[in-house]
């Protein structure tokens, strides 16, 4: 696998906004909740002028990126990490994943908060991210999202 991390450019927010809806699609989500989640995922050009965006290229292409924002004095909360559907599986994900934990402990933090999708808990789980509580799903509010907590010292990846 190659491929290097970089900023996100303001330009890249559809293509980010793609990404996302795609990857989201991949886990078997009906086509009514994916309607009803695409505002959800639109990546738009605030979120990458006003917080830590980075993507993933390899051959030209944007693999996947996150977004990592400070949300208090100890907290940093991963907004998003999404892989291209056609390359899940191929190690990117888990190299936006230590990237992100390195922003975020160059910045000070030393936890990350996470409103995980339930197919990510093991992903994150394998980052020494625990479950402390949930969410209501901003999509269908009767769905419950883990919320996750990361200690940055005991990540293992």
């Amino acid at each position: 696998m190659e491929g290097i991390i970089r900023k996100a450019l303001p330009a890249e927010a559809d293509t980010l906004s793609d990404i996302a809806f795609r990857s989201k699609a991949y886990w078997g989500y009906d086509s009514a909740y994916m309607l009803l989640a695409k505002n959800d995922l639109t990546i738009k050009v605030e979120n990458i002028s006003g917080s830590w965006v980075f993507v993933i290229e390899a051959q030209n292409r944007i693999k996947g990126f996150y977004e990592l924002r400070g949300s208090s004095n100890d907290e940093a909360e991963l907004c998003w990490l999404f892989v291209d559907p056609n390359a899940i599986k191929s190690g990117y994900g888990k190299r936006l994943m230590k990237h992100a934990i390195q922003v975020a402990m160059d910045n000070g933090f030393p936890y990350i908060r996470i409103k995980s999708d339930p197919n990510a808990v093991g992903f994150y789980e394998g980052f020494g991210a625990v479950v402390i509580g949930e969410a209501s799903s901003t999509v269908r509010p009767d769905w419950k999202l883990p919320i996750m907590r990361m200690h940055l010292k005991q990540t293992s990846r």
